[in-house]
């Protein structure tokens, strides 16, 4: 070999080599993902199977849940149970009626991630009417409740999130104010540094059984939670209609500045009636409500604070008084 083709090939080896050194490996040289990027993978479905059995529980096995009551009782220690199941961390916040008798809230809380500083409440009440059991009314609202809790991991969501199974929601004698004691109760015990962590607040209230599937709250303001569901759902094939209401758990949150969104489908002709029992509940209608739950949670997690983006669907507006 010739003086200058080894100088060529030595000059070339130096230069091979130390571009070689100065390259980082192509795992170090992509920057990590923010907690902000990290995927999100929920589930786009629930078990309406699993939930038709809840809602046969509740209805059927224990029946009429009057507040304070052994049945309610009975319900309450189910939900506490299936929430511990899910992962959750589960405490139990007692509530005075003013008949003498004492109710509970049922909570369960799952982390988000990295020590998130905000929570979205999911909430529904597991009372009935004393003659009723309850199967939509609100047996229905629960079972979708748990099995969200079920679905979603810990440390999935970049926000807590807070399962509440509300005690008394129905009213409990002849004064039309003395309802809502649980979801009241869990608001007042809050402190103002809590509620202001709260980004949203779901109330789940008769979410088995309806042609129409209803959005709403009771002041038709702060309309933001209530304008992505509604989006999501027509996004899904559903035209999910406005109303406004103060007759679910949606309310003590509400008074306080949370952003709401009260979740039903109407109309529900055995509504408080002997009638509500789980043969009248479509799954159809658990899956649909589920499926809009879970996209919602999904878009927030990857939006901005203040929710997806994108037009609005048209308010159209009915309204609602019964509590």
């Amino acid at each position: 070999m010739s003086r200058i083709r080894r100088q060529a090939l030595v000059a070339l080896i130096f230069l091979f080599v130390t571009c070689g050194c100065d390259r980082q490996p192509r795992s170090e040289s992509r920057s990590r993902p923010t907690a902000h990027q990290l995927p999100v993978n929920l589930p786009q479905s629930v078990d309406t199977q699993r939930a038709l059995e809840v809602i046969k529980y509740l209805s059927h096995d224990i029946g009429p849940r009057r507040q304070g009551s052994d049945n309610e009782y009975l319900a309450g220690d189910y939900v506490a149970e299936s929430l511990r199941t899910a992962g959750c961390r589960v405490s139990i916040q007692s509530v005075e009626l003013p008949n003498g008798r004492s109710s509970r809230n049922i909570i369960g809380f799952k982390d988000g991630r990295d020590g998130a500083p905000q929570r979205i409440v999911i909430g529904a009440h597991y009372d009935s009417k004393p003659r009723s059991p309850g199967a939509n009314d609100n047996a229905s609202g629960i079972a979708l409740m748990l099995e969200l809790a079920r679905l979603i991991p810990k440390h999935t969501l970049p926000f807590d999130l807070v399962f509440v199974g509300f005690g008394s929601e129905e009213i409990v004698d002849g004064n039309s104010d003395h309802h809502h004691y649980g979801s009241r109760q869990y608001v007042q015990s809050m402190s103002k540094e809590d509620l202001q962590k709260i980004i949203a607040m779901l109330s789940l209230d008769m979410v088995g059984a309806g042609s129409n599937l209803q959005i709403g709250n009771g002041s038709e303001s702060n309309l933001r939670v209530i304008d992505q569901l509604r989006l999501i759902a027509a996004g899904v094939g559903v035209d999910a209609v406005y109303f406004r209401d103060w007759g679910s758990d949606h309310e003590a949150f509400e008074k306080a500045g949370v952003p709401v969104a009260h979740i039903r489908w109407h109309p529900y002709s055995h509504y408080h009636k002997p009638s509500d029992t789980v043969g009248k509940i479509h799954a159809k209608n658990l899956a649909i409500t589920g499926s809009v739950i879970l996209r919602w949670l999904k878009s927030m997690s990857t939006s901005s604070k203040t929710g997806i983006s994108g037009h609005s669907p048209t308010r159209t507006e009915c309204v609602s008084t019964t509590p």
